[in-house]
Parts: structure tokens; C-alpha cells; sequence
């Protein structure tokens, strides 16, 4: 496979394809992980997912910053010519992602408690949380490795790999939802732990890949590590940025449901909060199966090429963000209820919040996917802005603005509007861009 000469839609398909398969099988047994909670708990389960989903964010933007800022570089160095360097790249992520988990590691057990409390946990949810968490916190580093070395896998030449250790690792988890939560009524840890043990499996095969014959990447001295580990966090820290902005919007968007609607709200954003992961996680798979292509042609300065794919996954984007809004406008109800347990409530309200919040689903994926376009041809600032203002600025104002104004059912037009907003954004960085790129054609 040459990222640099081969057809470029044969190149598309053949990291699509993988990536995007990937990402659906997460989705997949992260919904049933959602449902079996949903189901096998309750309601206060449900919303217990919502408190504790900032953890997956951390794991989540560690693994982003490094691995995603690692890769793209390393793929760079590469289409420059110079493999050596791209390998200090890797070495150095791995450092890097190998420090800061740990420190976080050390935080998130001894204030675990802490957490939920800031995330809007009462004394209801705080046992299912604790149950639930105290899992994912201590299998932390498994939560960050696979999506770590997923990135460079995938710009190793070898997306087919990731989207088979994904699967694994998902199948182990769907079996032990259903074994733990419903013969052996383990409950909400039950399911904590089917997805530790997926999230083990996972890692154990991507190291295992790294040991491998058929992988290329290995550890090379680095040189100016200070500057290349700023470069990596750079390079990466949009990436990560949506995850850990997770953690300031859940908090916002938790104490003003409870501010000013209640439990049943909650739990239905809860079931959004799942659905909107799933979707940005295919959104990603796109952006990332397009990444290698585009880094290694733009180390190489062959812009028709890394243009030419930009558009391919633009469409492709465009078409999975308007699946996703067709398919909450049609079915709300039933979305809601496959996740949590049906009550005259939920059922009067999950249909408004969630058409409401589908419509954000098409801005949403174009902007996650300009974020990692802006990432793989070194244009980091314009990354972050993008990502800043979708996923932090205006919509942790917006949540405090709009129900100021317009009363509980304003939270759920913020999301769509903090979106928009910046979609608006990415399309006027991308016209620049694409005019400078003609103009020096």
C-alpha cells in the first residue's frame, strides 16, 4: 500500500471500510452496554451512565492527544521521507500518554467520589455510579491504550487489524452484558466489567500487533523532546478536546436538567449523551480514515490528492449525519426506551428532546471531521478553534443562556445551536484553505 501513488478512492475504501466498521462495532456494544444497563437497572442506572461518562472522556483525550498528534506526525515524517523521525514521534507519544495516565490514574481513585458529586450526583445514583466507575477507573490504562495505538496501527498501514482487535473486544463485552447483568444479576457492575474485560482484550492485542512481524513501527531515539512532545499535544489537542470538553458540558448540562426538569430528563439525555458518542465515534472513524492518507501527501506536498480525499469523506460524513437525524426523527420513543425502562413519562418527553438534538447530528459531523482535515495538514490553531467552539465555548454559555431565557426545553436547542455555530466556522477555514490551494495550482 503506497498512501503517496496508489488510487486515491481504492485508498479511501480500503481505510474507510475498516475504520468505519470499527467505529459501528463500538457503537454497537456500547449500545448494548446502555441498554442492558437501561434495562437491567433502571432509571437510576441510566442516569449513572451520565455522571460517570466524563471518565471515558478522560481516557478518551488522552488517548486522542497523544495518539492522533503521535500518528499524524509520525505519518508526516514518512511522506518526507524519513522514517527515523516518524518512529521518534511514536516513542515519544508513548511517553507522554504513559505519564499523564498515570497521574490521572492516582487522582481519579482517590477522588472518585468527588466526581460524581461535581457531575450532579445525589444519594439516589452514587451507589449505581460507584458500582459502575470504580471499574473503569481502575482499568484506566486500558481505557486509554487501544485508541491509542489504534491511531498508530491505522497510519502503520494496517486499519483491517484495529477494526478486528475492536471487534474482539466488543464481542467479549456484549457476551459479558448479558451474562453478569442478567443470569448472574450483577447489575450495574456486572456491566462495568463486561466492559473492563473487552477494554483488557483490546490492549493485550494491540500489543501483541506491535510484536508482530507485519508491524513497521518501532522506538528511535528522540532528539528536542521538550519541542516535539509541544508539537505532539499541539497537533493532538483538538482531537482530545471534544472528549475532555465532554466533562464541562455534562457538568453544565447534568445541574441544569436537574435545575429545570428532573431524573426522567436526565436519563433521556443520558440515552442522547450514548447516541451522540456513537455517532462522533463514526464521525471520527471517517476523519481518521482519511488522516494517514492526507498526512503522508501532505509530508510529500501532493495537495490535489489530499484535497481529492477531503471531499470523498466529506460526502461520505454528510451521508452517516443525516442517517443518524433520520433515524431520531422517526423513531424517538423507541430509541429512548430501548436504553431505559418505558414510563408515561419518558414517553411524553424523549420525542421533543430528541429531534431537537438530531438536528445537530450534520453540523456535528462535518466539524469533527474538518477538526482531523485541519490536524493532518499541520493546522493545529485552526483545528482547536474549531473544536474549542463546538464543543466547549458556545455550548457550556449556551446552556446557561438559553434556559435562562426559554426554561428547561432551551438546554437541548443549545447543543444544536453551539454546533451550527461552529460549523460555520470550519466551512470559512475551509474555503481559505481550498483558495489558497488554487491559487497556488
Amino acid at each position: 500500500m503506497d498512501l503517496n501513488r496508489d488510487n486515491i478512492n481504492l485508498l479511501f475504501k480500503k481505510f474507510l471500510i475498516p475504520s468505519v466498521s470499527g467505529a459501528i462495532a463500538i457503537a454497537i456494544y456500547s449500545l448494548i452496554d446502555s441498554i442492558a444497563i437501561g434495562q437491567g437497572v433502571g432509571v437510576n442506572g441510566a442516569a449513572a451512565c451520565a455522571v460517570t461518562l466524563p471518565l471515558f472522556s478522560v481516557g478518551n483525550f488522552i488517548s486522542l492527544v497523544f495518539g492522533v498528534g503521535g500518528s499524524v506526525l509520525m505519518s508526516v515524517a514518512r511522506g518526507e521521507g524519513k522514517k527515523e523521525k516518524g518512529d521518534a514521534f511514536f516513542m515519544l507519544s508513548c511517553i507522554g500518554a504513559a505519564a499523564v495516565v498515570a497521574v490521572v490514574w492516582v487522582l481519579e481513585i482517590i477522588f472518585q467520589e468527588n466526581i460524581y458529586r461535581f457531575f450532579g450526583c445525589d444519594d439516589v445514583i452514587m451507589p449505581y455510579a460507584i458500582g459502575y466507575g470504580k471499574w473503569i477507573i481502575y482499568f484506566l490504562p486500558c481505557l486509554v491504550l487501544p485508541g491509542f495505538l489504534s491511531c498508530f496501527v491505522r497510519n502503520d498501514g494496517s486499519p483491517k487489524m484495529v477494526m478486528k482487535i475492536i471487534m474482539t473486544g466488543g464481542v467479549i463485552n456484549i457476551i459479558g452484558d448479558w451474562l453478569l447483568v442478567f443470569p448472574l444479576d450483577m447489575g450495574i457492575e456486572g456491566a462495568a466489567i463486561a466492559t473492563a474485560a473487552g477494554l483488557v482484550v483490546q490492549s493485550v492485542l494491540m500489543v501483541m500487533y506491535l510484536l508482530s512481524d507485519k508491524c513497521t513501527l518501532s522506538f528511535a531515539k528522540p532528539y528536542k523532546v521538550g519541542k516535539k512532545i509541544k508539537q505532539i499535544c499541539s497537533v493532538g489537542f483538538s482531537a482530545g478536546l471534544s472528549k475532555l470538553s465532554v466533562i464541562v458540558v455534562t457538568f453544565a448540562a447534568n445541574n441544569q436538567i436537574m435545575r429545570y426538569l428532573d431524573a426522567s430528563a436526565l436519563a433521556v439525555y443520558g440515552v442522547l449523551a450514548t447516541i451522540s458518542s456513537l455517532s462522533i465515534s463514526i464521525f471520527t472513524g471517517i476523519g481518521q480514515a482519511s488522516q494517514p492518507i492526507v498526512a503522508s501527501n501532505y509530508g510529500a506536498g501532493q495537495k490535489d490528492r489530499y484535497w481529492q480525499v477531503f471531499f470523498l469523506a466529506l460526502k461520505t460524513t454528510a451521508a452517516f449525519g443525516v442517517a443518524c437525524m433520520v433515524l431520531c426523527f422517526a423513531f424517538p420513543v423507541p430509541l429512548a426506551t430501548l436504553f431505559i425502562r418505558a414510563t408515561d413519562e419518558i414517553v411524553a418527553i424523549a420525542p421533543y428532546i430528541t429531534r431537537v438534538y438530531a438536528l445537530s447530528f450534520v453540523p456535528m459531523g462535518m466539524c469533527v471531521l474538518a477538526v482531523l482535515y485541519f490536524q493532518s495538514v499541520m493546522e493545529p490553531s485552526k483545528a482547536t478553534k474549531v473544536s474549542l467552539t463546538r464543543s466547549l465555548v458556545m455550548n457550556t454559555a449556551l446552556l446557561y443562556a438559553l434556559p435562562f431565557v426559554f426554561g428547561g426545553n432551551g438546554i437541548w436547542w443549545a447543543f444544536l445551536m453551539s454546533e451550527t455555530i461552529a460549523f460555520a466556522l470550519a466551512v470559512i477555514y475551509v474555503k481559505k484553505l481550498y483558495k489558497d490551494y488554487k491559487m497556488s495550482a
